[in-house]
């Protein structure tokens, strides 16, 4: 009978502390800082769903930000604690390549949600500013700033559809 003698490739983690005595200091530092990282997100997400008047376009971007960032603060720091905490240092390909997969996807999602936030001020500025009389740069300021509060409701809905697809 022929088995499969398929070995599974692994990779080598290595840089962040070869000395044993230092791996529980190190676990538990890097555990305390993720703990903050997601206790302090979380809370911000929660407070920004029950609060009514936190309900504002503004409030959920950051709300947006805090669930990437849950996200982001995730897709490596497990793995970390698991290694410092084993003082195991294999990685498998098909891991690494899930977790690089995972951390550029959401480093590409808070790039969108940024660009397409921030874009359509700096043009309507832009604009504004090439206005040569001060009180009609004036009224398109007020005029413009209705329509971009307007806009940034839009583009938050879009962010949250986003986000739970």
């Amino acid at each position: 009978m022929i088995k499969n003698k398929t070995e599974p490739y692994m990779l080598v983690l290595s840089g962040l502390s070869d000395l044993p005595s230092l791996q529980l200091p190190l676990f538990l530092v890097f555990l305390l800082v993720y703990l903050m990282t997601l206790t302090g997100n979380l809370l911000i997400v929660l407070l920004i769903c029950t609060d009514s008047h936190l309900q504002t376009p503004m409030y959920f971007f950051l709300g947006t930000l805090a669930c990437l960032d849950m996200g982001y603060s995730s897709v490596t720091s497990p793995r970390m604690l698991f290694d410092l905490y084993t003082q195991n240092r294999l990685i498998s390909i098909e891991a690494c390549i899930t977790q690089i997969y995972f951390f550029f996807f959401l480093l590409l999602q808070k790039l969108r949600i940024f660009i397409l936030t921030f874009y359509p001020y700096i043009i309507i500025l832009n604009t504004i500013m090439k206005i040569p009389s001060r009180d009609m740069r004036s009224k398109a300021f007020y005029t413009c700033s209705s329509h971009l509060t307007a806009k940034d409701s839009r583009v938050a809905s879009v962010c949250c559809i986003n986000t739970l697809i």
